[in-house]
């Protein structure tokens, strides 16, 4: 086992999701992380709704905190399928 804490790493996800009803969709993920002194954790969300026709409509968040560039970006959309 390392005692080094410059390359000592540990990392651990957790992702979960599932429908609220026929045509809507949720998907939650949580990820952290860590490497000597450096650490990070990213949290996202995402809904989808179907709305008939190959057309769906989203929303989704991510959270990026730690070492780096933390920030949160949204976005909302349609997606269209043929």
């Amino acid at each position: 086992e390392s005692t080094d804490e410059a390359t000592d790493s540990s990392t651990m996800a957790a992702a979960f999701s599932g429908s609220l009803d026929a045509d809507t969709t949720y998907a939650i993920g949580y990820t952290d992380g860590e490497q000597g002194t450096a650490a990070s954790t990213r949290t996202e969300a995402k809904i989808t709704r179907s709305l008939g026709g190959g057309v769906s409509v989203y929303a989704e968040i991510q959270n990026n905190d730690g070492t780096g560039t933390s920030g949160t970006n949204m976005s909302f959309g349609t997606t269209v399928a043929f």
